[in-house]
């Protein structure tokens, strides 16, 4: 069938024909349950399914019995943490969208249905943060919420319903692009196993249970619904609906996934374009096809215009740039080849964020390599026997192109793209590509099933359809080290305003926000409280008037008091400032008796204030839409009925998109469901018995297992560190070095603390390299359980200007708010604010050019002096060499000797002024040795160098180049100083 086929016929489709996509059947089919209360997963599926058919229907008995069916089942294992536990995981992210959907319940309930300003946070103030992030995650929490379930229910089900989201889009997309551009054999068997192998992408478990980043963990979910929606396959006529939804969807689900996902489907379509042209598709159908996807892209682009125009062209009224600078900066967190090949290892039940890997799973890699194999053999067999390989090599290209792509925006090498391509680093961690390469990869999965269905079918017939249980089971397996409670899950219940603001008191996280980057620039700096807070923490409303600096004579009252209004009646004897603890956002305006009032900024938060004329007058602050988004809005709601027109005239031409019955849901075979459900049984069995079996790992505190330099230091009362591990303890300057410390809590903490790392020059104490993480594994010290530790990873860069030498590596912690330190006991018993760790040899960015050196070529024992320079001011450079790392220090001796053979003058010390000792050198190791030489006025002087013990006072040997003995242990250098004038 070619690609584009349905697209190019112009015929009216009948009423009955089956033009609906997969999931409106589906849907149809949901709707019309008639009732049953049965656990569906709790027993075998053709029990159930044998118990239900007569109570609701055929319509059930299919859906029962179909992929989508098998898919849910198979998601079962990844679900039930979330079920079985009460509360939420505690993530580093998870509670910050928790009180984002909280603030978007008050803004419906005060009726702003999209509210740009949250009004509770910054401590009351207000903070614009639902005008730049992405708010559909937090409506669909709201639309849970609204009927009636508690918050955390809420959006522990918007949850669930996205981890069911990953495997069925995949399924479809896999499904359709496989029966467009290949021979359509095995395609639902494929089509399963590759959205058996989204679901249980690594990366999936992490960003669930440990990152909690669920806006992102949505909009993954999605990009398979926009390449199935842009695969080509008779007959679809809604298909361009369907991208419409999902593109927009995904566009309003998570900025950053959008901004990154959108090259994949750009790439794909103009793939299905390539592909299309060389099955001999004519020219109209593939310029139809192109026109009707731009024009699906257009008008997803214009439906949400509304919220992204605003988030991109207001961006001069925050501090968006923090998001690109310190910790956020991109450079701090490339992964390694290395990482992304790691196995799969069983997180620490101790750990509140035990590390998981960032990898792209082992059993996926394994499959992919399989297909790559099975195809290249195939081709020449095939290219030997003059045939046709019969494999679909363009979608092979396409999957393992994209996957390589993306894991290598995940490495150091694509630094210049990140470094050059706009907004790109506003994406902060290179490692979200590992999410988005699990797509392509997925999708090589099912091609890898495919081509062991097509080898069975022919060999091994009986074993051949069990190939899909095999590989789901493979797939589950891999990952069943992280389908444990890992975490202790948080009740919230239901958040009251006192809960969200003792939030934002203890982490200081500025409207839920680390960098508080979406703090409007009016502001002077960031605050740490208001006013307001008293009040919130009562759970009352907060009152938003300043009245404490108003006369006692003036009578005010409230008219409204709400998100995006406040209004009051005024009565006074004199003209009077009136404030609200409100900080300006474009948008805000001032009316007195229905009139503009200019709007005055109070310092240093930005608050607003008008003068108020004496008398009695009504003034009302509304905020509402500034010129670009009642243009942005204008666009949304253009599109919206261009849509709708769209639809209207494709039903008019072609017929029901939609058919009002929906055709029967195609029951998946017996061949492979049954082997499925059996898999999905055993695993069910299995999750027992695996803690047993290695699959969970708990350390016992003080100890963590793997830990490299356990330590156990206590940091005042709050902390203690249980040790730390180090990438390497030596480090090229301009590289950077890894750096993880294991903190457990001493007692339940009541504020916030950060980590400090420092690398110290041990001469001066001066700090040449540090790093710096606002809560230690971005997890607030208020959230932390006293039995469990938290993993505090960071990233040191050693500057490129670092001279070559033994540092002190140092840790601390203080509070952010205050500057107090937290102070730590050390080895001698005085507390200090810093605790040693261990020195760390920083080499140099290039070994140093000898090509203006003279040379020397003595030797000192083990140690060789290569050269030297001179220069008439007594600037002397040595240039050290050892073929092995000394055991011992050596101190260095010049001395400058007289016509008497006498010193006239001594400049000895240890190399490198201290900074480099010589048992600090590595074997091969150039050392630059630099002196300044300060000669009498009774000159010329000869310079005699050479090395000796400090501790005997005892030189070493010294031998010339050609090994005969220099006398008196030294080396005379070739050039004199001339004495001081």
């Amino acid at each position: 069938m070619p690609a584009f086929a349905g697209m190019a016929n112009g015929s009216r489709v009948a009423s009955g024909a089956r033009c609906a996509p997969d999931f409106f059947r589906a849907f149809r089919a949901l709707s019309r349950l008639s009732c049953s209360k049965a656990f569906v997963f709790q027993v075998p599926s053709h029990c159930i399914i044998t118990l239900m058919k007569p109570a609701s229907g055929p319509r059930l008995f299919a859906l029962l019995q179909s992929d989508f069916a098998v898919l849910a089942l198979l998601a079962v294992p990844a679900i039930q943490p979330l079920v079985l536990n009460g509360g939420l995981p505690n993530t580093a992210d998870g509670a910050l969208h928790l009180f984002r959907t909280f603030e978007l319940a008050r803004a419906w309930a005060d009726g702003v249905l999209y509210p740009r300003i949250a009004p509770d946070f910054a401590y009351g103030y207000g903070y614009p943060i639902f005008n730049y992030y992405a708010p559909l995650f937090y409506f669909l929490s709201q639309a849970f919420h609204v009927v009636g379930i508690n918050l955390e229910w809420a959006v522990k089900l918007a949850i669930v319903l996205t981890f069911y989201a990953y495997p069925v889009g995949m399924y479809l997309w896999v499904r359709d692009m496989f029966g467009a551009f290949s021979d359509g054999r095995f395609r639902r068997e494929a089509a399963l196993a590759a959205g058996v192998a989204y679901l249980y992408a690594p990366y999936r478990f992490y960003e669930a249970f440990i990152q909690g980043d669920y806006p992102q963990f949505l909009a993954l979910a999605l990009v398979p619904f926009c390449l199935w929606a842009a695969t080509p396959s008779a007959p679809r006529r809604a298909r361009p609906v369907a991208f419409v939804l999902a593109y927009g969807a995904l566009v309003v689900a998570h900025n950053i996934t959008a901004l990154i996902a959108t090259p994949l489907i750009g790439v794909y379509m103009l793939f299905v374009l390539a592909r299309g042209a060389s099955r001999s598709a004519a020219l109209g159908d593939r310029l139809r096809y192109a026109l009707t996807m731009a024009g699906a892209v257009a008008l997803a682009v214009g439906l949400t215009a509304f919220f992204w125009w605003p988030a991109l062209g207001e961006q001069q009224y925050v501090r968006i740039e923090k998001l690109t600078h310190g910790f956020f900066d991109f450079r701090n967190y490339f992964l390694s080849l290395n990482d992304l090949l790691a196995p799969n290892t069983p997180p620490d039940i101790a750990g509140v964020n035990p590390y998981i890997p960032f990898n792209l799973g082992p059993v996926a890699l394994v499959l992919s390599a399989l297909v790559v194999l099975l195809a290249a053999v195939r081709a020449l067999a095939a290219r030997v026997r003059g045939r046709h390989a019969g494999a679909p090599f363009a979608l092979l290209t396409f999957c393992v192109g994209a996957t390589l792509a993306l894991a290598a925006m995940t490495l150091p090498l694509s630094t210049p793209l990140w470094s050059s391509v706009p907004l790109l680093p506003l994406t902060e961690f290179p490692w979200r590509f590992v999410g988005l390469a699990a797509v392509p990869l997925a999708a090589l999965v099912g091609l890898a099933l495919r081509e062991l269905r097509v080898a069975l079918d022919r060999r091994w017939f009986r074993w051949g359809p069990s190939a899909t249980a095999v590989v789901a089971a493979l797939l589950i397996l891999d990952c069943f080290v992280y389908l444990f409670p890992r975490t202790p899950f948080i009740p919230y219940g239901e958040p009251s305003l006192s809960d969200l603001t003792k939030f934002e008191l203890g982490t200081q996280a500025i409207g839920t926000t680390s960098a508080g980057e979406y703090l409007p620039i009016w502001t002077a700096g960031r605050m740490y409280d208001s006013p307001l807070t008293p009040q919130m923490l009562r759970d009352s409303g907060p009152d938003h008037l300043q009245r404490e600096a108003l006369p006692v004579t003036v009578l005010i009252d409230t008219l409204a008091d709400n998100t995006a209004r406040l209004a009051y009646h005024v009565n006074s004897k004199g003209d009077l400032p009136l404030r609200i603890q409100r900080i300006y956002f474009p948008g805000w305006r001032a009316t007195i008796d229905g009139k503009p009032a200019p709007l005055q900024l109070i310092t240093p938060n930005g608050v607003m204030q008008v003068l108020m004329p004496e008398g009695e007058h009504t003034v009302e602050f509304a905020f509402g839409d500034t010129p670009l988004r009642q243009t942005a809005n204008f666009v949304s709601l253009a599109s919206l009925v261009i849509g709708f027109a769209g639809m209207i005239w494709l039903r008019r031409r072609y017929g029901a998109g939609i058919p009002a019955h929906a055709a029967p849901i195609e029951p998946a075979p017996l061949s492979y469901r049954r082997p499925l459900v059996t898999v999905a049984l055993l695993l069910a069995g299995f999750w027992f018995v695996a803690p047993g079996l290695g699959y969970v790992r708990y350390s016992r505190l003080p100890d963590v297992t793997g830990m490299q330099h356990p330590s156990g230091t206590p940091f005042g009362e709050e902390l203690r560190l249980l040790g730390y591990d180090l990438s390497a303890s030596s480090v090229t300057a301009g590289n950077a070095l890894a750096l993880t410390f294991y903190w457990q809590p001493l007692r339940n903490i009541e504020r916030d603390y950060a980590v400090f790392a420092h690398l110290d020059n041990p001469l001066t104490l001066e700090t040449v390299a540090q790093t710096w993480n606002e809560r230690p594994g971005n997890i607030s010290t208020l959230e932390l359980p006293l039995s469990m530790y938290v993993r505090d990873p960071h990233v040191m860069n050693v500057p490129a200007d670092v001279a070559p030498g033994l540092y002190l590596l140092r840790v601390g912690m203080l509070n952010p708010r205050s500057g107090q330190a937290l102070t730590v006991a050390g080895a001698d018993g005085v507390r200090r604010t810093r605790l040693l760790l261990q020195p760390v040899r920083v080499r140099a960015a290039a070994p140093p050019d000898l090509s203006a050196v003279t040379r020397a070529d003595a030797r000192f024992g083990g140690i060789e002096l290569v050269g030297y320079t001179l220069d008439p001011s007594g600037v002397l450079v040595l240039y050290w060499r050892a073929a092995q790392t000394p055991d011992a220090d050596a101190t260095v001796f010049v001395h400058l000797l007289g016509a008497d053979g006498k010193p006239a003058a001594t400049f000895d010390g240890p190399p490198a002024g201290g900074l480099l000792p010589t048992s600090a050198w590595e074997p091969g190791e150039v050392v630059a040795d630099r002196r300044v030489l300060k000669a009498g006025a009774d000159g010329p002087f000869r310079i005699a160098v050479g090395l000796y013990d400090p501790q005997s006072t005892r030189r070493y040997p010294a031998q010339g180049a050609d090994g005969a003995p220099l006398s008196d242990d030294q080396f005379v250098l070739d050039r004199t100083l001339a004495g001081a004038p």
